[in-house]
């Protein structure tokens, strides 16, 4: 029982969590207003996701934060922050 709640209290938290900057970002490409700001900004944010994350899960947000910055390093004109960079 005890796990069961511990399982819909985690889903729970993902949702609230990612689900707010990936629609950002899909609205935002839907409209064809991406901007390397709001990509290297949702990329933190799953970065720190994946910190919290239990490591047998964190991959997926790591893997989303690396889409996200690759995106954002090709767009002209936009250069990730040195802190983001290799």
């Amino acid at each position: 029982m005890c796990h069961s709640l511990q399982a819909k209290k985690t889903d729970k938290l993902k949702e609230a969590t990612q689900k707010p900057k990936a629609d950002c970002i899909y609205a935002a490409r839907a409209q064809a207003k991406t901007t390397g700001e709001l990509l290297s900004t949702a990329a933190e944010a799953y970065m720190s996701l994946g910190n919290v994350a239990s490591p047998k899960g964190n991959g997926q947000y790591f893997r989303q934060a690396l889409e996200y910055l690759r995106s954002a390093s090709e767009l002209p004109g936009y250069a990730l922050p040195l802190h983001l960079q290799t």
